[in-house]
């Protein structure tokens, strides 16, 4: 449950719909960040924007990930 109130479906423009529409089939349930992001649809696609961008960051190689690992850990 979030503080601020979820904009009812009737108000939602067509990126909004896809929006949730996307989500709800990734997730498998409907999540309650799309809904109060329906409010400024602007901040709605750059959040799925970071979101994509982040998702992609698990397709590293995983030599490259034990590099990151192994430097980090001499830097402490």
């Amino acid at each position: 449950m979030t503080r601020i109130d979820v904009v009812s479906k009737r108000s939602w423009n067509p990126l909004v719909r896809l929006a949730h529409t996307v989500s709800r089939r990734q997730l498998g349930r409907d999540v309650d960040p799309v809904g109060v992001y329906a409010y400024t649809p602007g901040l709605l696609m750059g959040y799925g924007a970071f979101e994509r961008a982040t998702a992609k960051q698990a397709r590293m190689q995983e030599r490259l990930k034990v590099l990151a690992e192994t430097s980090a850990s001499w830097s402490s």
